[in-house]
Parts: structure tokens; C-alpha cells; sequence
């Protein structure tokens, strides 16, 4: 047997260790304060002893899947379960048992485990199994240009539904519009499909151009300004709305491209942005309560005269917290409230592809699902309280549930990674998997891993549109040669 052999078996066994006695010392924990110090310290030992064995077999940097998912479902876990442990109860008043909670930490661990696992299995795999419309090379280097002409275009034509997304001059605030749009949205059979075709491309195009426009050193001034001018109108529009998701998203394209083609971010930078994204996505809750800037001021001023240093902890994030979701689901399927699904639920997320146009009565994704089984008339007021990444798995099938899902989507997301590192060097593949990316592993974790796929494929398809023109272009240009 090889060295290399022997280190890659006793690293194994050194994880096998490690989970089983992350298990043991879990369960026999039964002090309240002691479950989330026990949580973080197992599920430490968990991830860098897998990480270790990753970075043995293959690259590993800021944007890799398994710095940002592990990441954040410790982020998310942790900050519920210390909320949890405090309280007894859930952030909407759900009484939890100490064996809920028990079993809540239980799945952080198996869920990392089997991500990571899934991102292992992965390394030794040569071949995507599908194909893409050809290599990067075939897209010219200002195909930025081209894309924001052509979202520009695609503004114009669907003005109405488009210009409210960069208007900073007319804001409505989330709390004065959630409810009420999501009711619009589950009355018009049309809600989705609409967006797909008038709404994504022009914003998908826009960003992209804006991105390449603002960080490209030699792009041209024109396109230079109107990029500062798009995402100036975009960052502002969606910071006095309350919209987190797209401010993030729109940093992760900008961090991304700068990564991989001007300077690679460092370590310590990366730190501090990630702290102040921290403290930007839970500040903002607190402000969104209107649209007025020097109100949203007062209002976090406000919350932190009175709460001091604590309303910036984890238990206190109201981002953070939806992974006390999870605790419900378990109280509720040991209750009896629900029972699992064994699959189902994978089948009715296939059916909500299908546009409420055409299948009317088509089932519930399982964020709607959940609120209407466990807080009934919530969903009909318009009311949803996110689907922690866990739970899709949970629900299926419990534990071995959460095994297998988190397995394949680590063994997915570590294949869309290596086919980005093999055509990084090409400025439309960073910027197609930087959304991707900003959806599969930023939004998945408080969104569920189908749903996810589902907003990633819609904001993929315009940059793969535009892709498939140009190998379209390029191939009969060298025909006619």
C-alpha cells in the first residue's frame, strides 16, 4: 500500500471517529447550556477533519461550495439552536422539548458530514454528466457590451415591470408590501412565469454588464458610467426596500469577478466583509420597516440603544433563526401533527415547475407547505418563514433523509465548481456561476436545495442564451470561412 493510500485510510477512519463520537457526546450532553458548545465543537471536528482530506485531492478557495455552505449551516443552526436553548420555544412561540433540540443539532452534524462527503465523492469524478453549449472561448471578451445592450433593450420593452427595481426615487418598504404581494402573486396564475420572461433577463443582463463594466480595467468610460448608474440605482432601490437577497446577490457577482480576474481576496478582507455583510443583512431587518432613509436610521439606532451589544448575536439575527424551522418540524412530526413524506415531496417540487397557467391546482412548494400544515392561515394571509436546507431532507425521510440529500447536493455543487475552475479564466463563466453560486449556496441554506435549483436554473438562463448565440455565431462564421 502507497503513503498516499495510507494517509487517505487513516483519514477516513480518523472521520468515522470523529462523527460517531460527535454522536455520543451529543446525546449524552443533557445540560441546556451545554447542547450548542457540544454542537459547535463536534461539528468543528467534523468539517476540518473532511476538509483536510478534501484539500489533499483537489483546489479549495473563498468560493468554493464547501467554505460557503458548511459555513452558513453552522451559522444558521447555531444561531437557532441558541435561541431555542434560551427561550424553550421557537421565534413564533412553538414550545420545543429537549429531545427536539437534541435531534435538531444532531442533523447540523449529519447534514455536514454528508455535504462534505457528497463534495469527496465528487473529486473522483471526471466527467459532468451533461453539456453545456461549448467552451467559454467561444464567447468574445465584450460580450458584456453585448449584454448590456441587450438588457437595456429588454428594460425598455418590459419598462413597466422592470423600472421599479432601480426606481430609488419611489420605495415602498418590505413590511408595506410582503403580504400583500405574495397574495398577488398566489391569485395570478400567471405570477412566475411572467418574471421569467420579462423580469430576470433584464436584471441578470444589466448586473452582469455593470459588474464587468465598473471592475474592467479597460472598459470603456460610456459603459463604465452606466454601470456605476445601474448598480448605484439597484443597490439603493433594494437597501431602502429591504431586499437582502438582492443586495448580496449583487455583491457576490462584483466580490467574484474581482476575485477571479483583478486580485484574489484575502484572507483578513475576507473576514471583514464577511462581518459587515453580517451586520448589513441583520440591521436591515430592523430598518425595513419603512423606506425612508433617516427612519430606518432611527429605527436602528433605536434597537441598539435598547439591546446594546446582544441584538447583534446570533440568537438575536432574525435571518439566522429560521433554522428554528427546523425545530417545529421535528416537534410536529413526533406529534403527529405531519408525517413524512418518503419522496413526495420531491415529486411535488418537480410539479411546481410546471406554471399555474397550465396545472392550476399543482401542489405547494415545501416553504408554502410547511406554513400551511404548521401554522394554518398564515400562508393565505400572504406570511412565510423560510425553509431552513435540513428540512427538505428531514422531512423525507428523517435523518437518512438529510444524509441523502445533503450528499447530493455537496456531490452536485463540487461538480458545478470544478467545471467553473476549468473555465475561470473566462469572465462569462464567472459571472454565470457567481449567480448561480448566489443562489445554490447563499439563498439554499434558508430556501431549500429545490426550490434553489429552480431560481438558479431561471437566472442562468439568460446568460445561457446568450452563450448558446455565440457558439450559434462563431460556428457559422467558420463555416462561411
Amino acid at each position: 500500500m502507497s503513503v498516499v493510500a495510507s494517509r487517505s485510510a487513516v483519514s477516513r477512519l480518523q472521520m468515522f471517529i470523529v462523527l460517531v463520537s460527535a454522536m455520543a457526546l451529543l446525546y449524552a450532553s443533557t445540560a441546556n447550556a451545554a447542547y450548542s458548545t457540544v454542537f459547535v465543537a463536534c461539528y468543528a471536528g467534523i468539517y476540518f477533519a473532511m476538509l483536510h482530506v478534501y484539500r489533499n485531492h483537489g483546489h479549495i478557495d473563498l468560493f468554493s461550495p464547501v467554505i460557503g455552505i458548511p459555513v452558513l449551516v453552522l451559522l444558521y443552526s447555531w444561531g437557532s439552536g441558541l435561541f431555542v436553548d434560551a427561550t424553550g420555544r421557537t421565534p413564533f412561540d412553538d414550545s420545543i422539548a429537549d429531545s427536539t433540540r437534541a435531534i435538531f443539532y444532531v442533523c447540523g452534524l449529519v447534514g455536514v458530514a454528508s455535504f462534505m462527503a457528497g463534495a469527496l465523492s465528487a473529486q473522483r469524478v471526471t466527467v459532468l454528466p451533461f453539456r453545456l453549449a461549448g467552451k467559454p472561448s467561444v464567447v468574445p471578451a465584450s460580450w458584456y457590451l453585448v449584454a448590456g445592450v441587450v438588457g437595456v433593450a429588454w428594460a425598455v420593452i418590459f419598462f413597466a415591470d422592470v423600472f421599479p427595481k432601480f426606481n430609488f426615487l419611489n420605495v415602498e418598504s418590505y413590511y408595506d408590501t410582503a403580504y400583500e404581494s405574495r397574495v398577488e402573486r398566489m391569485e395570478d396564475v400567471t405570477a412566475g412565469v411572467r418574471e421569467v420572461f420579462t423580469i430576470y433577463p433584464a436584471i441578470v443582463l444589466l448586473l452582469s454588464f455593470s459588474a464587468i463594466a465598473v471592475l474592467k480595467r479597460d472598459a470603456p468610460l460610456p459603459a463604465r458610467v452606466l454601470g456605476v448608474v445601474i448598480l448605484g440605482a439597484y443597490f439603493t432601490t433594494n437597501t431602502l426596500s429591504g431586499s437582502r437577497h438582492q443586495v448580496v446577490q449583487a455583491l457576490v457577482i462584483l466580490a467574484m469577478y474581482y476575485h477571479y480576474h483583478i486580485k484574489r481576496v484575502k484572507p483578513v478582507a475576507t473576514a471583514l466583509a464577511g462581518a459587515a455583510l453580517y451586520l448589513f443583512v441583520n440591521l436591515i431587518t430592523v430598518a425595513r420597516r419603512t423606506a425612508e432613509p433617516l427612519e430606518m436610521l432611527r429605527y436602528v439606532t433605536t434597537y441598539l440603544t435598547d439591546v446594546g451589544a446582544s441584538g447583534l448575536g446570533l440568537a438575536a439575527s432574525g435571518e439566522l433563526v429560521t433554522g428554528a424551522n427546523l425545530h417545529k418540524l421535528i416537534e410536529g412530526l413526533n406529534s403527529g401533527l405531519s408525517d413524512y413524506m418518503y419522496g413526495r415531496n420531491i415529486i411535488n417540487e418537480i410539479l411546481v415547475f410546471v406554471p399555474r397557467v397550465l396545472y392550476p391546482n399543482r401542489p405547494n412548494s415545501m416553504a408554502q407547505e410547511f406554513v400551511a400544515q404548521f401554522y394554518p392561515g398564515v400562508l393565505e394571509a400572504g406570511g412565510g418563514y423560510g425553509f431552513f436546507i435540513l428540512q427538505e431532507g428531514y422531512w423525507m425521510l428523517g435523518l437518512p433523509g438529510i444524509l441523502l440529500s445533503m450528499y447530493l447536493y455537496g456531490f452536485g455543487l463540487e461538480r458545478l465548481y470544478r467545471w467553473f475552475l476549468r473555465n475561470s479564466h473566462s469572465t462569462l463563466a464567472t459571472v454565470l456561476y457567481a449567480w448561480v453560486y448566489s443562489i445554490l449556496v447563499v439563498s439554499s441554506v434558508r430556501g431549500g436545495i429545490v426550490s434553489s435549483l429552480r431560481a438558479a436554473l431561471f437566472v442562468a438562463f439568460p446568460l445561457l442564451c446568450l452563450w448558446w448565440c455565440f457558439a450559434k455565431l462563431r460556428k457559422s462564421t467558420a463555416a462561411r470561412q
